[in-house]
């Protein structure tokens, strides 16, 4: 092996660890520590895409939703593929930013990547109910169940839908699908709280 092959795979290697101390960082909620360490990634290679996205990332847990949807994009320019993760965290900054349209597409765009991501399935769902399309959102909620069927999101989204369809009707189904919700998991405190409300309303 040549020594510049040697440097190369030295490089590669602080960089790939790098980027794992900084996932750490933000999985621990060190965000300006997982920041700083991105910085130092760009002074070795100004162009890394997930070190991009990860920046983006930061922006949005710290609550600077307009900088990260800025950020998401800057990293899409870099590389127009993009990733299931810039994709479902951009729809995310985009719904925050109160924009369900542009927010589906990124979700559908991850779906795309990965057909078979539950929460990019529930994520668009949830999208497309915010438009109305809300038939739709359903169909994609119980692919999500079928796939991850001891997940209670598919479930929770699922009933909020079957409510928005039909109030009157759709009691019953939706009533059912909190409980498969609760059963998925029994602190799941949303679905206890809507359970609730439909029960208060029914008199029971």
């Amino acid at each position: 092996m040549s020594d510049q092959s040697e440097r190369l795979q030295e490089r590669e290697a602080g960089l790939r660890e790098a980027l794992d101390v900084a996932a750490q960082h933000m999985r621990r909620g060190r965000l300006e520590e997982a920041m700083e360490v991105f910085r130092r990634v760009f002074e070795i290679d100004p162009n890394n895409f997930e070190a991009a996205v990860g920046v983006a990332d930061v922006l949005l847990a710290s609550g600077r939703t307009g900088d990260a949807i800025m950020a998401y994009g800057s990293a899409l320019k870099a590389n127009p593929e993009g990733s299931v993760g810039l994709f479902v965290n951009r729809g995310t900054a985009l719904i925050q930013a109160n924009d369900p349209e542009a927010a589906s597409l990124s979700f559908r765009r991850a779906v795309d990547l990965e057909p078979e991501n539950v929460m990019a399935l529930n994520n668009l769902g949830s999208a497309l109910a915010q438009l109305g399309r809300v038939q739709e959102a359903l169909d994609l909620f119980r692919r999500a169940q079928a796939i991850a069927p001891d997940n209670p999101s598919g479930y929770f989204n699922a009933a909020l839908a079957l409510a928005a369809l039909d109030p009157a009707a759709g009691q019953e189904a939706a009533m059912a699908a909190y409980r498969k919700a609760i059963a998925c998991d029994p602190k799941f405190a949303p679905a206890y709280v809507n359970l609730a409300q439909i029960l208060v309303a029914r008199g029971e």
